[in-house]
């Protein structure tokens, strides 16, 4: 509905252009031009007076090294390159730790740039009190940037200083104590690995011993003493073996010849062609002289005739020496008798003595079960030996600092600034200027 007795130009917006824009401003130059000009001049007096800081720049590289100067596999292996790894390394370049450690090495505590209280300070020595320590650690994280760079193993630290060189020196240094503390930290975990694996293995020396003597004891209890790679009771079963094989060879050859020396015996000839007859020295001499009185009865019968007495005397002897040889034959048959009798009472006894082995041997291969297991272990600690003794070599070779290599390298050193990093004038005046005037 129409407002009755209000004026309806004179609450409807009015359009201003440009021109009266310009025309407000006009009106007001002087204000905006004394705005600007004030702040031009407060920013022109800071930068006249405020403390230049130069900044040096340095890249660093994350290079995982994987060459191994050993057969196996390192004790201490390297970082690698993933991005949780730049980023870890990143943190391990802005930590207080190897920022204490570039202080310590270039003495600035004793620079009155991170240490303000140095004037009222008596002791500028590194056992600075450890509230003022970390003043300084803290002067110095405030000047120092570390950004990795993106989709990239590169990680760039900066730092700022009043001194352009001074920056490049605290930069250079920075970076090298952290390839130096790397490196440390391979050597102390070398180290510490080194000394763990000598504790380990006197423990398993300690273990073999024991595990050694266990077996050895078991196995003179057991009565399974070895001798060339095989049991004593073993090797007395396969002596045993073969001498049953050689006395049953020799009782059986005796037994042999005394049949046929018996079977021979009833016939004069046949016995005088056995081997034993044929050998024995005796029965030779006394064949010689029986033959020599039979050629004599032969001449003396045709002289004296069969009873003369030379006659009666030489059948007698000739009796004689046959009763003689018979004799000597008949301890031949003996002799024999008893090789076959005492080869068979050799071969019983052998007999007798396989079958009590053979027994032995058989509860001996019962306890041998036991001893293979005690033998297994000790075999096992003396495998887990060796593997420690190797990667104890391993371990030792790499405990010297020289031959360990860094995972990471300087790609870009830092020189020293030409120009002041802070403040920038244009920068500075540029944003004054924009900031004035819309205050304006």
């Amino acid at each position: 509905r129409p407002l009755d007795g209000i004026n309806r130009a004179a609450i409807e917006p009015t359009d201003a252009g440009l021109a009266e824009m310009l025309v407000a401003v006009s009106r007001r130059k002087w204000t905006l031009l004394g705005t600007v000009i004030g702040a031009l001049i407060l920013a022109t007096l800071y930068l006249v007076f405020a403390t230049p800081r130069y900044t040096a720049d340095a890249l660093i590289l994350i290079e995982p090294q994987n060459t191994n100067f050993v057969s196996v596999e390192s004790v201490v292996t390297g970082i690698s390159g993933d991005e949780e790894t730049v980023q870890s390394q990143s943190l391990v370049l802005g930590s207080r730790e190897l920022a204490g450690r570039v202080i310590q090495r270039l003495e600035l505590y004793a620079d009155p740039e991170f240490n303000p209280n140095l004037d009222t300070q008596t002791d500028v020595a590194p056992s600075l009190m450890s509230r003022e320590m970390s003043a300084i650690v803290d002067q110095f994280l405030n000047r120092l940037a570390v950004l990795p760079q993106d989709t990239s193993r590169v990680i760039a630290v900066s730092f700022s200083s009043e001194v352009p060189a001074k920056a490049a020196e605290i930069t250079n240094a920075l970076a090298d104590e952290y390839i130096v503390s790397g490196l440390e930290a391979k050597f102390e975990s070398t180290r510490r690995a080194s000394e763990w694996l000598a504790l380990r293995i006197e423990e398993l020396r300690a273990k073999v011993r024991e595990a050694e003597q266990q077996v050895e004891e078991a196995r003179a209890g057991f009565g399974l003493l070895e001798g060339n790679g095989a049991t004593l009771a073993s090797q007395e079963l396969a002596q045993l073996n073969t001498e049953l094989v050689i006395a049953r060879n020799e009782r059986t050859e005796a037994a042999a010849r005394l049949g046929q020396v018996r079977r021979l015996q009833r016939d004069q000839a046949g016995i005088d062609s056995v081997a034993d007859v044929l050998n024995s020295v005796l029965i030779q001499r006394l064949r010689e002289q029986e033959a020599e009185v039979e050629r004599r009865v032969a001449d003396y019968s045709q002289e004296y005739g069969e009873r003369h007495p030379k006659m009666i005397q030489l059948r007698a002897e000739a009796d004689d020496l046959e009763s003689r040889i018979q004799a000597e034959i008949n301890k031949i048959v003996a002799g024999l008798s008893n090789q076959v009798a005492v080869a068979r009472a050799r071969e019983n006894a052998l007999e007798a003595r396989l079958d009590e082995l053979k027994k032995t041997v058989v509860t001996a291969n019962q306890n041998e079960i036991g001893l293979r297991a005690l033998d297994r272990e000790a075999e096992a600690n003396r495998s887990l030996l060796a593997t420690m003794l190797a990667r104890q070599k391993e371990t030792l070779s790499q405990e010297d600092v020289g031959f360990q290599q860094a995972d990471a390298r300087v790609i870009s050193a830092a020189d020293i600034p030409l120009e002041p990093s802070f403040p920038r004038p244009a920068i500075v005046l540029s944003l004054v200027l924009i900031g004035a005037t819309i205050l304006g």
